[in-house]
Protein backbone atom coordinates (compact mmCIF):
# COMPACT_ATOMS: atom_id res chain seq x y z
CA UNK A 1 0.00 0.00 0.00
CA UNK A 2 1.10 3.54 -0.67
CA UNK A 3 2.40 5.48 2.24
CA UNK A 4 3.03 9.30 2.70
CA UNK A 5 6.21 10.52 4.11
CA UNK A 6 6.13 13.62 5.67
CA UNK A 7 9.98 15.67 6.78
CA UNK A 8 10.38 17.16 10.17
CA UNK A 9 13.00 19.83 10.39
CA UNK A 10 14.66 19.37 14.36
CA UNK A 11 16.69 21.86 15.50
CA UNK A 12 20.48 20.92 16.29
CA UNK A 13 21.12 17.74 17.72
CA UNK A 14 22.43 17.52 21.22
CA UNK A 15 24.16 13.99 22.35
CA UNK A 16 23.92 12.56 25.18
CA UNK A 17 27.41 12.60 25.87
CA UNK A 18 29.80 13.98 24.86
CA UNK A 19 31.55 10.87 23.65
CA UNK A 20 28.91 10.05 21.77
CA UNK A 21 29.47 10.86 17.99
CA UNK A 22 27.02 11.71 15.75
CA UNK A 23 27.00 8.96 12.94
CA UNK A 24 25.11 8.82 9.82
CA UNK A 25 23.27 5.64 10.45
CA UNK A 26 21.46 6.99 12.73
CA UNK A 27 20.93 10.53 11.80
CA UNK A 28 17.36 11.00 10.38
CA UNK A 29 16.68 11.73 6.87
CA UNK A 30 16.23 15.15 6.42
CA UNK A 31 14.39 16.22 3.11
CA UNK A 32 12.94 19.49 2.04
CA UNK A 33 11.66 18.48 -1.69
CA UNK A 34 9.60 15.49 -3.31
CA UNK A 35 12.56 14.22 -5.03
CA UNK A 36 15.24 14.28 -1.49
CA UNK A 37 12.44 11.82 0.36
CA UNK A 38 12.02 9.46 -2.50
CA UNK A 39 15.72 9.07 -1.93
CA UNK A 40 15.16 8.00 1.24
CA UNK A 41 14.71 4.32 1.87
CA UNK A 42 11.87 3.15 3.72
CA UNK A 43 13.96 2.04 6.88
CA UNK A 44 15.28 5.74 6.98
CA UNK A 45 14.34 7.72 10.38
CA UNK A 46 11.97 9.52 8.74
CA UNK A 47 8.35 10.32 9.58
CA UNK A 48 6.02 8.35 7.77
CA UNK A 49 2.15 8.14 7.68
CA UNK A 50 0.19 5.08 6.41
CA UNK A 51 -2.37 5.42 4.25
CA UNK A 52 -5.17 3.70 6.05
CA UNK A 53 -7.33 1.09 4.64
CA UNK A 54 -10.16 2.10 2.66
CA UNK A 55 -13.64 0.52 4.91
CA UNK A 56 -16.70 -0.27 3.70
CA UNK A 57 -20.52 1.26 4.80
CA UNK A 58 -21.34 -0.62 7.47
CA UNK A 59 -25.13 -0.55 7.88
CA UNK A 60 -26.34 0.78 10.63
CA UNK A 61 -29.24 2.32 12.65
CA UNK A 62 -30.60 5.94 11.74
CA UNK A 63 -31.13 8.08 14.83
CA UNK A 64 -34.75 7.84 14.21
CA UNK A 65 -34.89 3.77 14.52
CA UNK A 66 -32.59 3.97 17.29
CA UNK A 67 -34.05 6.24 19.19
CA UNK A 68 -37.78 4.04 18.74
CA UNK A 69 -35.69 0.84 19.27
CA UNK A 70 -34.26 2.42 22.78
CA UNK A 71 -37.80 3.48 23.45
CA UNK A 72 -39.41 0.13 22.98
CA UNK A 73 -36.26 -1.46 25.57
CA UNK A 74 -37.40 0.88 28.25
CA UNK A 75 -41.24 0.30 28.13
CA UNK A 76 -40.43 -3.21 28.35
CA UNK A 77 -38.09 -3.16 30.75
CA UNK A 78 -40.47 -0.80 32.95
CA UNK A 79 -43.10 -3.27 32.47
CA UNK A 80 -40.94 -6.17 33.73
CA UNK A 81 -39.98 -4.44 36.98
CA UNK A 82 -43.76 -4.00 37.31
CA UNK A 83 -44.35 -7.52 36.60
CA UNK A 84 -41.48 -8.29 39.58
CA UNK A 85 -43.10 -6.13 41.76
CA UNK A 86 -47.52 -6.26 41.23
CA UNK A 87 -47.38 -10.09 40.30
CA UNK A 88 -50.59 -11.91 42.29
CA UNK A 89 -49.42 -13.55 45.06
CA UNK A 90 -51.54 -16.40 47.31
CA UNK A 91 -50.73 -15.13 50.56
CA UNK A 92 -51.72 -11.34 49.27
CA UNK A 93 -53.38 -9.90 52.51
CA UNK A 94 -57.36 -9.96 53.03
CA UNK A 95 -57.28 -5.84 53.39
CA UNK A 96 -55.71 -5.32 49.93
CA UNK A 97 -57.49 -8.47 47.47
CA UNK A 98 -55.43 -9.45 44.98
CA UNK A 99 -56.92 -9.32 41.16
CA UNK A 100 -58.19 -12.00 39.59
CA UNK A 101 -55.58 -11.71 36.71
CA UNK A 102 -51.66 -12.01 36.89
CA UNK A 103 -50.83 -8.81 37.72
CA UNK A 104 -52.49 -6.80 40.62
CA UNK A 105 -53.14 -3.90 37.79
CA UNK A 106 -55.03 -1.81 40.60
CA UNK A 107 -52.61 -0.93 42.59
CA UNK A 108 -50.33 0.31 39.56
CA UNK A 109 -50.53 3.82 39.54
CA UNK A 110 -51.35 5.03 36.07
CA UNK A 111 -50.10 8.48 36.70
CA UNK A 112 -46.62 7.46 37.48
CA UNK A 113 -46.71 5.17 34.78
CA UNK A 114 -48.19 8.21 31.90
CA UNK A 115 -45.72 10.21 33.39
CA UNK A 116 -42.54 7.92 33.25
CA UNK A 117 -44.21 6.68 29.31
CA UNK A 118 -44.35 11.01 27.91
CA UNK A 119 -40.38 11.29 29.76
CA UNK A 120 -39.45 8.29 28.00
CA UNK A 121 -40.72 9.37 24.42
CA UNK A 122 -38.76 13.05 25.05
CA UNK A 123 -35.88 11.67 22.75
CA UNK A 124 -38.18 10.57 19.89
CA UNK A 125 -40.05 13.34 19.62
CA UNK A 126 -37.03 15.34 19.17
CA UNK A 127 -35.23 13.49 16.79
CA UNK A 128 -38.63 13.12 15.06
CA UNK A 129 -39.45 16.51 14.70
CA UNK A 130 -35.69 18.04 14.44
CA UNK A 131 -34.00 15.60 12.67
CA UNK A 132 -36.51 14.29 10.17
CA UNK A 133 -39.40 17.21 9.61
CA UNK A 134 -37.21 19.99 10.07
CA UNK A 135 -37.25 22.36 6.98
CA UNK A 136 -34.53 25.15 6.21
CA UNK A 137 -34.65 28.15 5.71
CA UNK A 138 -35.28 28.22 1.64
CA UNK A 139 -38.98 27.90 2.30
CA UNK A 140 -39.73 30.29 5.05
CA UNK A 141 -43.85 29.29 5.12
CA UNK A 142 -42.51 26.00 5.79
CA UNK A 143 -40.89 26.56 8.43
CA UNK A 144 -43.02 28.74 10.57
CA UNK A 145 -45.47 25.63 10.00
CA UNK A 146 -42.61 23.39 11.86
CA UNK A 147 -42.20 26.39 14.61
CA UNK A 148 -45.84 26.16 15.11
CA UNK A 149 -46.36 22.62 15.18
CA UNK A 150 -43.24 22.01 17.66
CA UNK A 151 -44.82 24.42 20.29
CA UNK A 152 -47.84 23.01 19.98
CA UNK A 153 -46.34 19.30 20.43
CA UNK A 154 -43.58 20.45 23.01
CA UNK A 155 -46.40 22.50 25.16
CA UNK A 156 -48.84 19.36 25.12
CA UNK A 157 -45.86 17.35 26.39
CA UNK A 158 -45.26 19.46 29.35
CA UNK A 159 -48.83 20.13 30.05
CA UNK A 160 -49.16 16.06 30.25
CA UNK A 161 -46.00 15.99 32.40
CA UNK A 162 -47.45 18.78 34.44
CA UNK A 163 -50.58 17.26 34.87
CA UNK A 164 -49.46 13.92 36.02
CA UNK A 165 -47.33 15.61 39.27
CA UNK A 166 -50.13 17.26 39.84
CA UNK A 167 -52.17 14.16 40.45
CA UNK A 168 -49.45 12.83 42.44
CA UNK A 169 -48.94 15.86 44.69
CA UNK A 170 -52.74 15.58 45.02
CA UNK A 171 -52.24 11.80 46.12
CA UNK A 172 -50.10 12.65 48.82
CA UNK A 173 -46.99 12.19 47.34
CA UNK A 174 -45.38 15.79 47.18
CA UNK A 175 -42.39 14.11 49.56
CA UNK A 176 -41.81 11.59 46.83
CA UNK A 177 -41.63 13.99 43.83
CA UNK A 178 -38.27 14.86 44.41
CA UNK A 179 -37.29 11.72 43.83
CA UNK A 180 -38.69 12.56 40.16
CA UNK A 181 -37.16 15.67 40.19
CA UNK A 182 -33.93 15.11 41.49
CA UNK A 183 -32.19 13.95 38.14
CA UNK A 184 -33.55 16.73 36.14
CA UNK A 185 -31.70 19.03 38.73
CA UNK A 186 -28.18 17.48 37.88
CA UNK A 187 -29.16 17.02 34.41
CA UNK A 188 -28.94 21.08 34.03
CA UNK A 189 -25.31 21.79 35.27
CA UNK A 190 -23.41 18.23 34.18
CA UNK A 191 -24.98 17.98 30.60
CA UNK A 192 -27.46 20.68 29.87
CA UNK A 193 -25.48 23.38 28.49
CA UNK A 194 -22.57 21.03 26.78
CA UNK A 195 -21.73 21.70 23.38
CA UNK A 196 -23.87 18.98 21.13
CA UNK A 197 -26.36 18.95 23.53
CA UNK A 198 -30.19 19.19 22.51
CA UNK A 199 -30.55 22.46 24.56
CA UNK A 200 -27.39 24.35 22.80
CA UNK A 201 -28.90 23.52 19.33
CA UNK A 202 -32.40 25.14 20.29
CA UNK A 203 -30.05 27.92 21.25
CA UNK A 204 -28.12 27.62 18.05
CA UNK A 205 -31.26 28.67 15.96
CA UNK A 206 -31.24 32.17 17.72
CA UNK A 207 -27.18 32.62 17.19
CA UNK A 208 -24.94 33.83 14.45
CA UNK A 209 -22.84 31.27 13.01
CA UNK A 210 -18.82 31.57 14.09
CA UNK A 211 -16.86 32.93 11.18
CA UNK A 212 -14.18 30.02 9.45
CA UNK A 213 -10.87 30.00 11.03
CA UNK A 214 -8.55 31.69 8.41
CA UNK A 215 -5.51 29.97 9.95
CA UNK A 216 -6.38 26.76 9.74
CA UNK A 217 -9.04 26.66 7.39
CA UNK A 218 -11.19 25.00 9.82
CA UNK A 219 -14.61 23.96 8.57
CA UNK A 220 -17.65 24.97 9.76
CA UNK A 221 -21.39 24.37 9.45
CA UNK A 222 -22.19 28.04 7.54
CA UNK A 223 -26.32 27.03 7.77
CA UNK A 224 -26.87 26.94 11.54
CA UNK A 225 -30.12 25.02 10.80
CA UNK A 226 -27.95 21.97 9.93
CA UNK A 227 -25.90 21.41 13.13
CA UNK A 228 -23.14 19.07 13.19
CA UNK A 229 -20.59 19.03 16.03
CA UNK A 230 -17.46 21.01 14.59
CA UNK A 231 -14.94 18.50 15.74
CA UNK A 232 -16.88 15.25 13.72
CA UNK A 233 -17.09 17.35 10.47
CA UNK A 234 -13.40 18.46 10.44
CA UNK A 235 -12.12 14.53 11.58
CA UNK A 236 -14.66 12.95 8.70
CA UNK A 237 -13.25 15.82 5.87
CA UNK A 238 -9.60 16.15 6.70
CA UNK A 239 -8.39 12.43 7.16
CA UNK A 240 -10.33 10.92 4.59
CA UNK A 241 -7.28 10.88 2.20
CA UNK A 242 -3.48 11.87 3.31
CA UNK A 243 -2.72 14.18 0.38
CA UNK A 244 -1.97 16.92 2.38
CA UNK A 245 -1.16 16.39 5.86
CA UNK A 246 -2.26 18.85 8.38
CA UNK A 247 0.08 21.12 10.63
CA UNK A 248 1.52 19.68 13.68
CA UNK A 249 -0.29 22.42 15.47
CA UNK A 250 -3.87 21.78 13.39
CA UNK A 251 -3.55 18.19 14.82
CA UNK A 252 -2.91 18.89 18.21
CA UNK A 253 -5.44 21.76 18.19
CA UNK A 254 -8.56 19.32 16.57
CA UNK A 255 -7.30 16.31 19.35
CA UNK A 256 -8.38 18.80 21.87
CA UNK A 257 -11.78 18.99 20.24
CA UNK A 258 -11.63 15.15 19.50
CA UNK A 259 -11.12 14.65 23.19
CA UNK A 260 -13.90 17.25 24.53
CA UNK A 261 -16.48 15.25 21.75
CA UNK A 262 -15.49 11.84 22.70
CA UNK A 263 -15.76 13.19 26.34
CA UNK A 264 -19.20 14.57 26.10
CA UNK A 265 -20.41 11.18 24.07
CA UNK A 266 -19.29 9.23 26.75
CA UNK A 267 -20.51 11.68 29.45
CA UNK A 268 -24.39 11.23 27.79
CA UNK A 269 -23.70 7.76 27.75
CA UNK A 270 -23.20 7.45 31.36
CA UNK A 271 -25.62 9.95 32.54
CA UNK A 272 -28.56 9.02 30.50
CA UNK A 273 -27.86 4.84 31.18
CA UNK A 274 -28.19 5.73 34.72
CA UNK A 275 -31.47 8.03 34.50
CA UNK A 276 -32.55 5.01 32.86
CA UNK A 277 -32.16 2.60 35.26
CA UNK A 278 -32.96 4.98 37.97
CA UNK A 279 -36.74 5.43 36.64
CA UNK A 280 -37.32 2.37 35.40
CA UNK A 281 -35.64 0.14 38.05
CA UNK A 282 -35.64 3.01 41.04
CA UNK A 283 -39.00 5.14 40.98
CA UNK A 284 -41.39 2.33 40.31
CA UNK A 285 -39.85 0.58 43.71
CA UNK A 286 -40.39 3.92 45.56
CA UNK A 287 -44.01 4.59 44.66
CA UNK A 288 -45.18 1.59 46.32
CA UNK A 289 -47.00 1.22 49.16
CA UNK A 290 -45.24 0.84 52.39
CA UNK A 291 -47.68 -2.37 53.73
CA UNK A 292 -46.48 -4.23 50.26
CA UNK A 293 -43.71 -6.45 49.79
CA UNK A 294 -42.27 -7.80 46.96
CA UNK A 295 -38.88 -9.69 46.23
CA UNK A 296 -36.72 -6.52 46.24
CA UNK A 297 -33.17 -8.65 45.59
CA UNK A 298 -35.07 -8.95 42.04
CA UNK A 299 -36.17 -5.73 41.22
CA UNK A 300 -32.39 -5.22 41.99
CA UNK A 301 -31.07 -7.15 39.36
CA UNK A 302 -33.37 -5.63 37.36
CA UNK A 303 -32.15 -2.16 37.86
CA UNK A 304 -28.34 -3.11 37.02
CA UNK A 305 -29.61 -5.13 33.80
CA UNK A 306 -31.21 -1.69 32.84
CA UNK A 307 -28.14 0.16 33.63
CA UNK A 308 -25.43 -2.61 32.01
CA UNK A 309 -28.08 -2.84 28.60
CA UNK A 310 -28.67 1.26 28.08
CA UNK A 311 -24.82 1.63 28.58
CA UNK A 312 -24.76 -1.15 26.12
CA UNK A 313 -26.92 -0.26 23.67
CA UNK A 314 -26.02 3.93 23.91
CA UNK A 315 -22.29 3.09 22.83
CA UNK A 316 -23.23 1.02 20.26
CA UNK A 317 -24.97 4.01 19.00
CA UNK A 318 -22.54 6.98 19.68
CA UNK A 319 -19.65 5.28 19.07
CA UNK A 320 -19.81 3.55 16.09
CA UNK A 321 -16.83 1.95 13.90
CA UNK A 322 -17.13 4.82 11.72
CA UNK A 323 -16.70 7.80 14.41
CA UNK A 324 -13.99 4.92 16.22
CA UNK A 325 -11.79 5.25 12.81
CA UNK A 326 -11.49 9.22 12.44
CA UNK A 327 -10.29 8.86 16.02
CA UNK A 328 -7.72 6.48 15.27
CA UNK A 329 -6.88 8.59 12.03
CA UNK A 330 -5.89 11.72 14.45
CA UNK A 331 -4.34 9.45 16.93
CA UNK A 332 -2.08 7.96 14.05
CA UNK A 333 -1.55 11.52 13.34
CA UNK A 334 -0.66 12.58 16.74
CA UNK A 335 1.76 10.01 18.23
CA UNK A 336 3.35 9.57 21.10
CA UNK A 337 6.24 9.22 23.72
CA UNK A 338 7.76 7.32 26.86
CA UNK A 339 9.93 8.85 29.06
CA UNK A 340 13.16 7.04 29.03
CA UNK A 341 16.26 7.02 31.11
CA UNK A 342 19.56 8.42 29.88
CA UNK A 343 21.37 5.19 31.67
CA UNK A 344 19.18 2.63 30.52
CA UNK A 345 18.96 4.27 26.69
CA UNK A 346 23.27 4.12 26.74
CA UNK A 347 23.13 0.29 27.75
CA UNK A 348 20.40 -0.64 25.44
CA UNK A 349 22.10 1.25 22.31
CA UNK A 350 25.95 0.42 22.23
CA UNK A 351 25.90 2.72 18.81
CA UNK A 352 25.71 6.54 18.44
CA UNK A 353 22.34 8.26 20.13
CA UNK A 354 21.21 11.86 19.54
CA UNK A 355 18.71 14.15 21.47
CA UNK A 356 16.70 16.51 19.56
CA UNK A 357 14.93 19.58 21.27
CA UNK A 358 11.29 19.28 20.63
CA UNK A 359 10.36 21.23 18.08
CA UNK A 360 5.94 22.18 18.09
CA UNK A 361 6.38 22.65 14.00
CA UNK A 362 8.26 19.76 13.81
CA UNK A 363 7.00 16.17 13.68
CA UNK A 364 9.33 13.29 14.12
CA UNK A 365 9.49 9.54 12.95
CA UNK A 366 9.89 6.77 15.13
CA UNK A 367 12.34 6.02 17.70
CA UNK A 368 13.74 9.48 17.66
CA UNK A 369 15.16 10.64 21.25
CA UNK A 370 13.40 13.87 22.03
CA UNK A 371 14.58 16.50 25.00
CA UNK A 372 11.64 18.20 26.52
CA UNK A 373 11.98 19.82 29.92
CA UNK A 374 15.30 18.58 30.50
CA UNK A 375 13.63 15.03 30.24
CA UNK A 376 13.85 12.35 27.54
CA UNK A 377 11.48 10.68 25.52
CA UNK A 378 11.30 8.41 22.54
CA UNK A 379 8.67 8.70 20.11
CA UNK A 380 6.66 5.54 20.01
CA UNK A 381 4.35 6.04 16.75
CA UNK A 382 5.11 6.66 13.07
CA UNK A 383 4.12 10.43 12.90
CA UNK A 384 4.60 12.02 16.21
CA UNK A 385 2.90 15.85 17.01
CA UNK A 386 2.16 15.34 20.38
CA UNK A 387 3.70 17.51 23.19
CA UNK A 388 5.95 14.67 25.61
CA UNK A 389 4.43 15.68 29.08
CA UNK A 390 0.71 16.66 27.85
CA UNK A 391 -1.29 13.65 29.49
CA UNK A 392 -4.66 14.03 27.53
CA UNK A 393 -1.76 13.56 24.30
CA UNK A 394 -0.81 10.23 25.57
CA UNK A 395 -4.17 8.59 26.89
CA UNK A 396 -5.55 9.88 23.25
CA UNK A 397 -3.06 8.05 21.51
CA UNK A 398 -3.49 4.79 23.95
CA UNK A 399 -6.89 4.59 23.28
CA UNK A 400 -7.07 5.16 19.40
CA UNK A 401 -3.40 3.84 18.54
CA UNK A 402 -4.93 0.42 17.32
CA UNK A 403 -7.94 0.50 15.53
CA UNK A 404 -9.79 -2.16 16.60
CA UNK A 405 -9.34 -1.44 20.30
CA UNK A 406 -12.04 0.86 21.35
CA UNK A 407 -14.11 -1.73 19.39
CA UNK A 408 -12.53 -4.83 21.02
CA UNK A 409 -13.21 -2.95 24.65
CA UNK A 410 -17.03 -2.17 23.20
CA UNK A 411 -17.38 -5.83 21.85
CA UNK A 412 -16.20 -7.08 25.65
CA UNK A 413 -19.14 -5.15 27.30
CA UNK A 414 -21.87 -6.16 25.24
CA UNK A 415 -20.96 -9.59 25.27
CA UNK A 416 -20.60 -9.18 29.56
CA UNK A 417 -24.04 -7.61 29.06
CA UNK A 418 -25.52 -10.52 27.05
CA UNK A 419 -23.55 -13.32 29.71
CA UNK A 420 -25.20 -11.35 32.27
CA UNK A 421 -28.87 -11.74 31.21
CA UNK A 422 -28.44 -15.53 30.98
CA UNK A 423 -27.18 -15.68 33.84
CA UNK A 424 -30.17 -14.16 35.25
CA UNK A 425 -32.05 -16.34 33.38
CA UNK A 426 -30.07 -19.80 34.35
CA UNK A 427 -30.57 -18.72 38.44
CA UNK A 428 -34.45 -18.19 37.77
CA UNK A 429 -37.01 -20.30 39.64
CA UNK A 430 -40.88 -18.57 38.73
CA UNK A 431 -42.24 -17.84 35.55
CA UNK A 432 -41.70 -13.77 36.17
CA UNK A 433 -37.84 -14.64 36.68
CA UNK A 434 -38.23 -15.80 33.41
CA UNK A 435 -39.66 -14.61 31.32
CA UNK A 436 -38.91 -10.52 31.96
CA UNK A 437 -35.05 -11.50 31.06
CA UNK A 438 -35.69 -13.83 28.30
CA UNK A 439 -37.70 -10.86 26.55
CA UNK A 440 -35.03 -8.31 27.30
CA UNK A 441 -32.12 -10.68 26.01
CA UNK A 442 -33.39 -9.72 22.35
CA UNK A 443 -32.10 -6.44 22.90
CA UNK A 444 -28.46 -7.08 23.76
CA UNK A 445 -28.22 -10.36 21.08
CA UNK A 446 -29.14 -7.52 17.96
CA UNK A 447 -26.47 -5.33 19.58
CA UNK A 448 -24.35 -8.17 20.43
CA UNK A 449 -24.25 -9.83 17.05
CA UNK A 450 -23.96 -6.03 15.10
CA UNK A 451 -20.80 -5.57 16.89
CA UNK A 452 -19.55 -8.90 16.66
CA UNK A 453 -20.25 -8.53 12.57
CA UNK A 454 -18.92 -5.04 12.63
CA UNK A 455 -15.29 -6.27 14.61
CA UNK A 456 -14.80 -9.57 12.53
CA UNK A 457 -15.37 -7.46 8.96
CA UNK A 458 -12.76 -4.81 10.33
CA UNK A 459 -10.48 -6.96 11.31
CA UNK A 460 -10.01 -8.87 8.24
CA UNK A 461 -9.46 -5.56 6.29
CA UNK A 462 -7.08 -4.38 8.83
CA UNK A 463 -5.42 -8.10 8.98
CA UNK A 464 -5.36 -7.89 5.14
CA UNK A 465 -3.88 -4.27 4.77
CA UNK A 466 -1.37 -4.81 7.51
CA UNK A 467 -0.56 -7.82 5.50
CA UNK A 468 0.09 -5.98 1.86
CA UNK A 469 2.49 -3.46 3.89
CA UNK A 470 4.98 -6.01 4.98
Amino acid sequence: MPVRKAVYQPNHGQRLRPEIKYSQKSAPCLANNASSMDNCGRNDNVAVVVKPPILPELPTMNRLAFEAFFFGYLLLALFGQYIFIYKTVWWYPNTLPPSTTTLNFHLIDSNLTTFLIILFSRRVLWTLLWDQLRPGFDNPLLLLMWIVCSVIIWSIWFMELVKNLYVLYGLGMGLKLLFLCYPVALWFPLCGFAKGNKLSQFISLFQKPKPRSKTYNLPNCSNKFQYQPDCTFWAKDAFNGLDTIPDPEQIRERVVFLRKDFNFKMTEIVFFSMICAYYVGLVPMVFTKSNYSYDIVWSLQHTASVLINSFSMLSYYLLPPSYLERMHRCASLLGGYKPIDPIDLEQEYKDDIVSYKWNPASAYPRGIVIKFENKLFMSIGNYNTAVPVESSHCRFFFMFDQPLRMLNWLLCFHFTAAMFQIHLLLWSSKWDQLIVPALLQFFSYYVLFTTLRDRIVLGKIYNLHQQLRQ
